[in-house]
Protein backbone atom coordinates (compact mmCIF):
# COMPACT_ATOMS: atom_id res chain seq x y z
CA UNK A 1 0.00 0.00 0.00
CA UNK A 2 2.76 2.44 0.88
CA UNK A 3 4.68 1.43 -2.04
CA UNK A 4 1.57 2.58 -4.28
CA UNK A 5 1.22 5.59 -2.88
CA UNK A 6 5.42 6.43 -3.05
CA UNK A 7 4.68 5.56 -6.84
CA UNK A 8 1.87 7.85 -7.29
CA UNK A 9 3.33 10.81 -5.14
CA UNK A 10 6.78 10.03 -7.46
CA UNK A 11 4.41 10.35 -10.73
CA UNK A 12 2.95 13.57 -9.38
CA UNK A 13 6.20 15.38 -8.76
CA UNK A 14 7.55 14.09 -12.00
CA UNK A 15 4.11 15.90 -14.05
CA UNK A 16 4.76 19.17 -11.89
CA UNK A 17 8.41 19.08 -12.99
CA UNK A 18 7.21 18.48 -16.70
CA UNK A 19 5.02 21.44 -16.74
CA UNK A 20 7.28 23.49 -14.76
CA UNK A 21 9.88 22.72 -17.33
CA UNK A 22 7.48 23.59 -20.50
CA UNK A 23 6.77 26.74 -18.51
CA UNK A 24 10.25 27.76 -18.12
CA UNK A 25 11.07 27.08 -21.62
CA UNK A 26 8.32 29.03 -22.74
CA UNK A 27 9.41 32.06 -20.29
CA UNK A 28 12.75 31.28 -21.80
CA UNK A 29 11.77 32.23 -25.19
CA UNK A 30 13.34 35.56 -25.97
CA UNK A 31 11.73 38.55 -28.24
CA UNK A 32 13.58 37.34 -31.55
CA UNK A 33 12.74 33.94 -31.01
CA UNK A 34 8.71 34.71 -31.01
CA UNK A 35 9.11 37.23 -33.81
CA UNK A 36 10.75 34.38 -35.67
CA UNK A 37 7.62 32.29 -34.80
CA UNK A 38 5.20 34.86 -36.09
CA UNK A 39 7.31 35.22 -39.16
CA UNK A 40 7.04 31.10 -40.05
CA UNK A 41 3.21 31.72 -38.96
CA UNK A 42 2.62 34.06 -41.56
CA UNK A 43 4.49 32.55 -44.33
CA UNK A 44 2.74 29.21 -43.67
CA UNK A 45 -0.84 31.07 -43.47
CA UNK A 46 -0.12 33.19 -46.82
CA UNK A 47 1.04 36.28 -45.26
CA UNK A 48 -1.34 36.71 -42.17
CA UNK A 49 -1.22 40.08 -40.43
CA UNK A 50 1.33 39.99 -37.43
CA UNK A 51 -1.05 40.49 -35.25
CA UNK A 52 -3.06 37.61 -36.06
CA UNK A 53 -0.73 35.29 -35.99
CA UNK A 54 0.45 36.51 -32.29
CA UNK A 55 -3.02 36.19 -31.24
CA UNK A 56 -3.03 32.40 -32.35
CA UNK A 57 0.51 32.07 -31.01
CA UNK A 58 -0.35 33.36 -27.27
CA UNK A 59 -3.47 31.39 -27.30
CA UNK A 60 -1.90 28.07 -28.25
CA UNK A 61 1.30 28.97 -25.75
CA UNK A 62 3.98 29.69 -28.43
CA UNK A 63 3.24 25.99 -30.29
CA UNK A 64 2.98 27.02 -33.88
CA UNK A 65 1.88 23.73 -34.83
CA UNK A 66 -0.50 24.04 -32.11
CA UNK A 67 -1.28 27.81 -33.67
CA UNK A 68 -1.52 27.00 -37.23
CA UNK A 69 -4.38 24.12 -36.82
CA UNK A 70 -6.03 26.20 -34.66
CA UNK A 71 -6.12 29.10 -37.08
CA UNK A 72 -7.33 26.76 -40.18
CA UNK A 73 -9.71 25.13 -38.09
CA UNK A 74 -10.88 28.60 -37.56
CA UNK A 75 -11.13 29.62 -41.54
CA UNK A 76 -12.75 26.40 -42.05
CA UNK A 77 -15.86 27.58 -40.10
CA UNK A 78 -16.14 30.82 -41.19
CA UNK A 79 -15.87 29.46 -44.51
CA UNK A 80 -19.29 26.90 -43.59
CA UNK A 81 -20.76 29.62 -42.38
CA UNK A 82 -20.31 31.59 -45.29
CA UNK A 83 -21.51 29.19 -47.91
CA UNK A 84 -24.52 28.84 -46.08
CA UNK A 85 -25.21 33.10 -47.01
CA UNK A 86 -27.15 33.03 -50.55
CA UNK A 87 -25.50 34.52 -53.42
CA UNK A 88 -27.38 36.88 -55.88
CA UNK A 89 -28.02 35.71 -59.34
CA UNK A 90 -28.64 37.72 -62.81
CA UNK A 91 -29.20 36.11 -66.32
CA UNK A 92 -29.62 38.26 -68.98
CA UNK A 93 -32.85 38.17 -70.84
CA UNK A 94 -32.16 39.46 -74.06
CA UNK A 95 -30.25 42.70 -75.55
CA UNK A 96 -32.21 45.50 -76.18
CA UNK A 97 -30.33 48.24 -78.14
CA UNK A 98 -32.26 49.78 -80.60
CA UNK A 99 -30.58 49.09 -84.25
CA UNK A 100 -29.84 45.59 -82.87
CA UNK A 101 -27.34 44.17 -85.31
CA UNK A 102 -26.41 47.44 -87.56
CA UNK A 103 -23.00 48.72 -87.19
CA UNK A 104 -22.13 52.46 -86.37
CA UNK A 105 -20.02 54.85 -87.38
CA UNK A 106 -16.53 55.56 -86.16
CA UNK A 107 -16.43 58.19 -83.27
CA UNK A 108 -20.22 58.87 -83.05
CA UNK A 109 -22.25 58.36 -79.85
CA UNK A 110 -24.59 55.25 -79.30
CA UNK A 111 -26.53 53.34 -76.73
CA UNK A 112 -26.62 49.46 -75.87
CA UNK A 113 -29.26 47.94 -73.79
CA UNK A 114 -29.72 45.20 -71.84
CA UNK A 115 -32.67 43.38 -69.90
CA UNK A 116 -31.58 41.23 -66.41
CA UNK A 117 -33.40 39.42 -64.33
CA UNK A 118 -32.86 38.37 -60.64
CA UNK A 119 -33.16 34.99 -61.70
CA UNK A 120 -32.03 33.96 -57.62
CA UNK A 121 -33.94 33.25 -54.38
CA UNK A 122 -32.72 36.35 -52.36
CA UNK A 123 -33.09 40.14 -53.55
CA UNK A 124 -29.79 42.06 -55.08
CA UNK A 125 -28.31 43.97 -51.94
CA UNK A 126 -28.18 47.77 -52.30
CA UNK A 127 -24.70 49.37 -53.58
CA UNK A 128 -24.55 46.49 -56.55
CA UNK A 129 -22.98 47.56 -59.96
CA UNK A 130 -22.09 46.90 -63.29
CA UNK A 131 -18.43 46.72 -63.80
CA UNK A 132 -16.21 46.68 -67.35
CA UNK A 133 -13.98 43.51 -66.44
CA UNK A 134 -12.05 43.80 -70.06
CA UNK A 135 -9.74 46.89 -69.36
CA UNK A 136 -7.96 46.01 -65.98
CA UNK A 137 -7.34 49.88 -64.98
CA UNK A 138 -11.07 51.13 -65.29
CA UNK A 139 -12.80 52.09 -62.34
CA UNK A 140 -15.54 52.92 -64.13
CA UNK A 141 -19.15 51.31 -62.05
CA UNK A 142 -22.62 51.85 -62.97
CA UNK A 143 -24.82 50.95 -59.59
CA UNK A 144 -28.06 48.84 -60.40
CA UNK A 145 -30.85 48.91 -57.96
CA UNK A 146 -32.40 45.98 -55.61
CA UNK A 147 -34.46 43.80 -57.14
CA UNK A 148 -36.39 41.51 -55.79
CA UNK A 149 -36.45 37.39 -56.86
CA UNK A 150 -37.69 37.03 -60.65
CA UNK A 151 -37.71 41.02 -61.35
CA UNK A 152 -36.17 42.43 -64.00
CA UNK A 153 -33.80 45.73 -64.67
CA UNK A 154 -32.79 47.55 -67.75
CA UNK A 155 -29.26 48.82 -68.01
CA UNK A 156 -28.67 51.16 -71.06
CA UNK A 157 -25.04 52.27 -71.54
CA UNK A 158 -23.75 54.98 -73.21
CA UNK A 159 -20.77 54.61 -75.95
CA UNK A 160 -18.82 56.48 -78.50
CA UNK A 161 -17.40 54.31 -80.99
CA UNK A 162 -13.54 54.23 -81.44
CA UNK A 163 -11.77 56.14 -84.18
CA UNK A 164 -10.61 52.64 -86.18
CA UNK A 165 -13.52 50.12 -88.61
CA UNK A 166 -13.56 46.61 -87.41
CA UNK A 167 -15.18 44.49 -84.77
CA UNK A 168 -15.24 45.76 -81.05
CA UNK A 169 -16.08 43.72 -77.58
CA UNK A 170 -16.35 44.45 -74.28
CA UNK A 171 -17.09 42.15 -71.17
CA UNK A 172 -19.16 43.59 -68.13
CA UNK A 173 -20.22 41.97 -64.69
CA UNK A 174 -22.38 42.67 -62.24
CA UNK A 175 -20.31 42.90 -58.74
CA UNK A 176 -22.01 43.33 -54.69
CA UNK A 177 -20.54 46.06 -52.99
CA UNK A 178 -17.39 44.05 -51.93
CA UNK A 179 -16.69 43.06 -55.39
CA UNK A 180 -17.66 39.23 -55.57
CA UNK A 181 -19.06 39.08 -58.94
CA UNK A 182 -22.56 37.01 -60.57
CA UNK A 183 -24.46 36.08 -63.01
CA UNK A 184 -22.64 35.99 -66.57
CA UNK A 185 -20.79 38.41 -68.65
CA UNK A 186 -22.53 40.71 -70.44
CA UNK A 187 -21.22 41.27 -74.28
CA UNK A 188 -20.33 43.76 -75.44
CA UNK A 189 -19.92 43.57 -79.27
CA UNK A 190 -20.16 46.57 -81.80
CA UNK A 191 -19.01 46.22 -85.86
CA UNK A 192 -17.72 50.30 -86.57
CA UNK A 193 -17.83 51.30 -90.01
CA UNK A 194 -17.76 54.21 -92.15
CA UNK A 195 -21.60 52.96 -93.91
CA UNK A 196 -23.03 52.36 -90.10
CA UNK A 197 -26.33 53.32 -89.46
CA UNK A 198 -26.81 52.52 -85.74
CA UNK A 199 -26.72 55.76 -84.73
CA UNK A 200 -28.84 57.03 -87.10
CA UNK A 201 -31.42 54.09 -86.08
CA UNK A 202 -31.40 55.61 -82.52
CA UNK A 203 -32.23 58.96 -83.70
CA UNK A 204 -35.12 58.66 -85.96
CA UNK A 205 -36.29 56.13 -83.28
CA UNK A 206 -36.11 58.68 -80.47
CA UNK A 207 -37.41 61.43 -82.99
CA UNK A 208 -40.34 58.97 -84.29
CA UNK A 209 -41.50 58.26 -80.43
CA UNK A 210 -41.38 62.15 -79.51
CA UNK A 211 -43.81 62.73 -82.09
CA UNK A 212 -46.58 59.93 -81.24
CA UNK A 213 -48.90 60.45 -78.69
CA UNK A 214 -48.74 58.56 -75.26
CA UNK A 215 -49.89 55.25 -75.30
CA UNK A 216 -52.84 54.08 -73.71
CA UNK A 217 -52.04 50.24 -72.00
CA UNK A 218 -53.99 47.88 -71.80
CA UNK A 219 -53.94 46.76 -68.18
CA UNK A 220 -55.52 43.23 -68.27
CA UNK A 221 -52.66 42.45 -71.00
CA UNK A 222 -49.98 43.87 -68.97
CA UNK A 223 -51.23 41.26 -66.13
CA UNK A 224 -51.19 38.59 -68.69
CA UNK A 225 -47.68 39.19 -70.33
CA UNK A 226 -46.06 40.75 -67.01
CA UNK A 227 -44.40 43.17 -69.89
CA UNK A 228 -45.11 46.49 -71.14
CA UNK A 229 -43.42 48.77 -74.38
CA UNK A 230 -41.45 51.63 -72.51
CA UNK A 231 -42.25 53.30 -76.01
CA UNK A 232 -38.48 52.77 -77.58
CA UNK A 233 -39.23 49.55 -79.22
CA UNK A 234 -38.04 47.72 -75.83
CA UNK A 235 -40.14 45.81 -73.22
CA UNK A 236 -39.62 46.78 -69.68
CA UNK A 237 -40.32 45.19 -66.28
CA UNK A 238 -43.71 47.19 -65.57
CA UNK A 239 -42.09 48.52 -62.29
CA UNK A 240 -38.60 49.10 -63.81
CA UNK A 241 -37.13 52.30 -65.10
CA UNK A 242 -34.31 52.32 -67.49
CA UNK A 243 -30.62 53.52 -66.29
CA UNK A 244 -28.15 54.68 -68.42
CA UNK A 245 -24.50 55.66 -67.56
CA UNK A 246 -21.31 56.39 -69.26
CA UNK A 247 -18.67 54.03 -68.93
CA UNK A 248 -15.37 53.34 -70.95
CA UNK A 249 -15.16 49.51 -72.40
CA UNK A 250 -12.33 48.55 -73.46
CA UNK A 251 -12.44 46.63 -76.96
CA UNK A 252 -10.70 44.75 -79.30
CA UNK A 253 -10.56 43.27 -82.69
CA UNK A 254 -7.82 40.73 -82.22
CA UNK A 255 -5.17 42.69 -83.47
CA UNK A 256 -5.61 46.21 -81.88
CA UNK A 257 -7.30 47.83 -78.89
CA UNK A 258 -8.76 51.12 -78.04
CA UNK A 259 -10.68 52.24 -75.19
CA UNK A 260 -14.07 53.80 -76.10
CA UNK A 261 -14.26 57.16 -74.60
CA UNK A 262 -17.17 58.36 -72.62
CA UNK A 263 -19.35 60.71 -74.45
CA UNK A 264 -18.47 64.43 -74.25
CA UNK A 265 -21.21 66.51 -75.45
CA UNK A 266 -18.55 68.91 -76.23
CA UNK A 267 -16.44 66.65 -78.97
CA UNK A 268 -19.49 65.74 -80.75
CA UNK A 269 -20.18 67.06 -83.54
CA UNK A 270 -23.34 69.47 -83.45
CA UNK A 271 -26.51 68.39 -83.74
CA UNK A 272 -28.13 67.84 -86.81
CA UNK A 273 -31.35 69.46 -87.94
CA UNK A 274 -34.70 67.57 -87.69
CA UNK A 275 -34.63 65.08 -90.94
CA UNK A 276 -36.38 65.95 -94.14
CA UNK A 277 -38.44 63.97 -95.52
CA UNK A 278 -35.11 61.52 -97.26
CA UNK A 279 -34.65 60.75 -93.59
CA UNK A 280 -38.26 59.94 -93.07
CA UNK A 281 -38.24 57.65 -96.10
CA UNK A 282 -34.72 55.98 -94.90
CA UNK A 283 -36.58 55.70 -91.40
CA UNK A 284 -39.32 54.29 -92.72
CA UNK A 285 -36.94 51.47 -94.92
CA UNK A 286 -34.82 51.09 -91.53
CA UNK A 287 -37.96 49.99 -89.79
CA UNK A 288 -39.31 47.79 -92.21
CA UNK A 289 -35.85 46.26 -92.55
CA UNK A 290 -35.48 45.74 -88.46
CA UNK A 291 -39.18 44.00 -88.57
Amino acid sequence: MDCDEEVNDTQVKNDSSDINSLLNSLASLNTNEKDDLVVRFQNIANELSYTTARFFLEMNNWNLQAAVGCYFDFLASSNQNSANVPMPSMRVVRELTCGLGESVTPNTQFQQSWMLENNGDVPWPQGCYLKLVSEINNDGKMFVPSITPRDTHIITINLVSPADVGQFKSQFCLCTPNGTTFGPIIWSVVDVSVAGTLALTQQLQQLHTSSQPPKMHNQNQQQQTGWEDDGYGMDTGGSQNVQSTALVPHCSNGITSEPFPIANQSQLPAPQNSPNTNDEEMYEKINSHNL
